[in-house]
């Protein structure tokens, strides 16, 4: 099963292959793109992502079809996502401890959906659409919303009920990034984790493109970007940590990014074991770390995966951490490995009674099923 998909209903957008180039960077495997009918077809435009595996493109032509596609969306790919983020194509989510979104939502895997709210962009007062990637030219924003988009477990949602709110199963509910219940599709605005930035005002010449095609919201009109201009605004360049990479991807064979989309979501557990032992051999520890997230989203429900977490948090010296990744490797395999992990982790805290005790137990195991080895004998030396 991929992790992370991100589905949006598209029509004439022109830094949409920027868009999904960007959500491959930050950590996106998927994309169900919606075509409402654009002068490229979508599929034209993203074929070599539809070969790869990356892109899936649904025909949805019509008016007001946001809801529906939503919708079918839940419908085709329950149980082929982890998670799933509605969001339109003038949004790009970002997250701010890192620069993978994968790395955040297990955390948040027994909520519904992680409620992810928007600041608001404007156009920085220009007049015709830059070249080059668009996240360079749009860093001046001037609202933090409380509005927000969800991301989904899909197998825990039923039907969406406004672009930003959905229903779900009984029982089941929606978070902030703080774990606080989000009851619809407001709440008090708090991004200190990952953000959704709106660039709901581009340059003038992408308003009046804009105003040609039709508003998507009613009411809309080009006074509000004449009206926008006015308002006070702040620097946010957080987005920009992907800027160099993604001029890079964009000059290269779209193969090669999709690569990115697929690599991870395509690696066996033993793959996973065999790269994070190495890196942590090596002291590359922050490397590491960031492969034990994409194995925990993954394979995060295996002992193997704790049992790894639990070495790799007593190597950074987060013993608590460490100790509660050996009991929930336990938890679902009592292996002597683990009690070793357990072992080490009393010996390096000074926990002399309990590290022997361990010691002796493991030891018994051992001996019991004919295993105790002399490797094993060394491994076990408390001093």
């Amino acid at each position: 099963m991929k992790y992370l998909a991100v589905c949006a209903i598209v029509k004439n957008e022109p830094s949409i292959k920027e868009w999904v180039d960007y959500h491959i960077l930050a950590g996106a495997e998927h994309f169900v793109l919606y075509d409402n009918g654009g002068e490229i077809p979508l599929t034209r435009l993203f074929a070599r992502y539809i070969a790869e595996n990356v892109v899936t493109v649904i025909d949805w032509p019509g008016d007001k079809g946001q809801l529906s596609a939503y919708a079918n969306c839940l419908e085709l790919y329950r149980d082929k996502f982890a998670w799933i983020a509605f969001i339109d194509a003038d949004e790009r989510l970002v997250p701010k401890t890192g620069d993978d979104l994968r790395l955040l939502l297990p955390d948040y895997e027994d909520a519904a959906a992680l409620g992810v709210h928007r600041v608001v962009f404007g156009s920085c007062g220009r007049l015709t659409r830059p070249a080059g990637p668009f996240i360079e030219h749009y860093t001046l924003a001037y609202a933090k919303s409380m509005q927000v988009k969800m991301i989904v477990r899909p197998q825990k949602t039923l039907r969406p009920l406004s672009p930003g709110h959905f229903e779900f199963s009984p029982g089941c509910a929606c978070v902030n990034e703080e774990h606080a219940p989000v009851r619809g599709p407001l709440s008090y605005h708090v991004s200190d984790l990952v953000q959704l930035n709106h660039y709901s005002f581009r340059s003038q010449q992408d308003s009046c493109e804009k105003a040609e095609r039709g508003f998507a919201a009613q009411g809309a009109s080009m006074q509000d970007f004449y009206d926008h201009l006015d308002l006070p605004c702040f620097e946010d360049r957080e987005i920009l940590k992907y800027l160099t990479r993604l001029k890079i991807f964009g000059k290269k064979d779209p193969a090669l990014i999709c690569r990115l989309a697929t690599e991870w979501s395509e690696l066996g557990l033993e793959s996973y074991l065999e790269t994070g032992i190495r890196l942590m051999e090596t002291g590359k520890l922050d490397r590491a770390g960031e492969v034990l997230g994409l194995m925990r989203c993954h394979h995060g429900q295996t002992a193997a995966c704790f049992l790894l977490h639990a070495a790799y948090h007593r190597l950074r010296g987060d013993f608590e951490a460490a100790r509660r990744a050996a009991l929930r490797a336990l938890a679902i395999q009592a292996a002597p490995q683990t009690y070793l992990e357990l072992m080490l982790i009393a010996r390096e805290t000074g926990q002399t009674e309990k590290c022997a005790n361990l010691a002796r137990f493991i030891r018994k195991g051992l001996a019991d099923a004919d295993e105790l080895t002399p490797e094993w004998e060394n491994r076990l030396r408390t001093e």
